[in-house]
C-alpha cells in the first residue's frame, strides 16, 4: 500500500465512524473497541487508533481506562455551548455575506433554501446544507469551515430530539430559509440577523426539550413549554 493509500483509508475510517456519531447510528453512550472496529474495516488498529484519537479531540467520545472508548454522552449544557457559538459564527458569516458576496452566491443561498421531494427524506441533510451555504458565502474558509463543524456536530441532537416529521412543519422550516436567503439577497443585513437569532432560537428551545423532565399534567417546570412560550413541539425540526 502507498503512503498514499494509507492516508486515504485512514481518513476513509474517521469520515465513517464521525458519520455514524453525528447520525446516531452509533449512540451515545456506546463502547467502541480497537478490536472490533478493525476487523469490521478491514484494517489494522493503527488506523482505527488515529481515528478514535481524532474523534476524542473533537469532543465526540471519551477515553475510559478500563472500557476503552464510547460515544460521548449528549447533556443540556453542551447543547447550549455548541449552540451559543452556531449563533455566533452563523451571525457574523451571514453578515459577511450580506456584505461581500456577489448577487450569483446569494442566488445559490437562495436555491439551498428551496428544499426538494428529495430533501423531505433526509430534512437534517437540507437544513445542514441551506445553514453551510449562508456561512459559505461569506468568503471566509476558516469561518465556513468551522461553522459547518459546529453545524454538523448538532444534527445529533437533532436526531435524537425529532420522532417524525409533518409535512406542513417541513413547509414551514422552508419558508423560514428562503426568508432569511431573500432578505441576504435584498442586502437586508439586520432583517438576516434578527431572522438568523429567530430561527436558531426555535431549534435551540426545541432541542432543550430532549433534557426536560416530564411535566405534571398541572404543573410546568421552570423552562418547560408553556402556551404562548414560542418553543415548538417535539417534533418539529425547524432549526
Amino acid at each position: 500500500m502507498t503512503q498514499r493509500e494509507e492516508r486515504l483509508l485512514r481518513h476513509e475510517v474517521y469520515r465513517q465512524l464521525h458519520e455514524e456519531i453525528i447520525s446516531c447510528i452509533l449512540r451515545p453512550g456506546q463502547d467502541l473497541r480497537e478490536n472490533e472496529l478493525a476487523q469490521r474495516f478491514a484494517v489494522s488498529k493503527s488506523p482505527i487508533r488515529d481515528a478514535l484519537l481524532r474523534l476524542e479531540s473533537e469532543g465526540l467520545i471519551e477515553i475510559h481506562s478500563r472500557r476503552g472508548y464510547r460515544v460521548k454522552d449528549v447533556d443540556a449544557r453542551e447543547a447550549d455551548e455548541i449552540y451559543e457559538l452556531r449563533l455566533l459564527l452563523e451571525r457574523e458569516g451571514a453578515r459577511l455575506a450580506v456584505e461581500r458576496s456577489s448577487d450569483a452566491e446569494l442566488d445559490a443561498v437562495v436555491e439551498a433554501a428551496r428544499m426538494s421531494h428529495a430533501d423531505i427524506r433526509d430534512v437534517i441533510g437540507y437544513n445542514r446544507r441551506f445553514h453551510i451555504a449562508l456561512s459559505g458565502a461569506s468568503g471566509q474558509s476558516q469561518l465556513g469551515a468551522t461553522a459547518s463543524r459546529i453545524i454538523g456536530q448538532f444534527d445529533r441532537f437533532v436526531i435524537l430530539a425529532l420522532a417524525q416529521f409533518k409535512v406542513l412543519e417541513l413547509h414551514e422550516l422552508e419558508a423560514q430559509h428562503l426568508e432569511i436567503a431573500r432578505a441576504a439577497r435584498a442586502r437586508d443585513a439586520e432583517t438576516v440577523d434578527r431572522l438568523l437569532v429567530e430561527h436558531i432560537g426555535r431549534s435551540r428551545n426545541h432541542v432543550r426539550s430532549i433534557f426536560a423532565p416530564a411535566a405534571a399534567p398541572d404543573a410546568a417546570p421552570s423552562g418547560s413549554v408553556t402556551e404562548g412560550s414560542g418553543q415548538r413541539p417535539r417534533n418539529d425540526p425547524r432549526h
